[in-house]
């Protein structure tokens, strides 16, 4: 007696089998990233431009993760380099774990965008912005690029940030810099490692 594979829910709509005796199925594959965008649960960080006057680095980006159940991963971050008034080296610094300095102590607060424009779920995260001489004193320098100005970086990430981790990002102008614009971009989402 034949075994006949049927839709449970009722349509009575049998399984197909092809002519190697293989079942008929489809699949939709989607990455984790665009599984939490569906579900509200993707954010863009934009600081918009910040004037860097001097040639010293500036923390300008903080990232911390106070959500107790997810974990937030960074997918990407774009980094828009202005003109400066004098060529030279722009380095970029990427810091884990940053709990001091007057970016975190005098940074404005920024609200993440949700990916999904149809859902309003926010981020539970505080997210700061710096500015001119922002400072970060302690923390784990993880990353560094240099790039010239103008230019555009964007850096892809796999950068994960259980409960009560955080990241910082500062730019360092050219040596003799008084204005150059920066603009930080950050991709972030939320996930449950359970689940994945």
């Amino acid at each position: 007696m034949p075994i006949i594979i049927e839709d449970g829910r009722g349509s009575g709509i049998s399984a197909g089998v092809n002519l190697d005796n293989r079942l008929l199925t489809k699949a939709i594959s989607s990455t984790t990233l665009e599984d939490a965008s569906f579900d509200g649960f993707s954010y863009s960080v934009d600081i918009g431009t910040v004037t860097l006057t001097t040639a010293g680095e500036s923390g300008l980006l903080s990232i911390k993760n106070t959500d107790p159940n997810l974990m937030l991963q960074i997918s990407s971050v774009v980094f828009g380099i202005g003109k400066s008034n004098i060529a030279g080296d722009v380095i970029i610094k990427g810091y884990s774990n940053v709990t001091t300095g007057t970016l975190i102590s005098g940074g404005s607060s920024v609200t993440p965008t949700n990916r999904n424009y149809g859902l309003s779920t926010p981020a539970i995260a505080t997210v700061l912005k710096g500015s001119e001489g922002s400072t970060i004193t302690n923390g784990t320098q993880s990353a560094t690029f240099i790039v010239q100005s103008p230019s555009a970086l964007e850096v892809d990430s796999t950068v994960v940030l259980p409960n009560g981790y955080s990241i910082a990002l500062s730019v360092t102008p050219p040596s003799g810099n008084t204005s150059m614009k920066v603009s930080i971009l950050a991709r972030i989402f939320y996930f449950n490692p359970k689940s994945t």
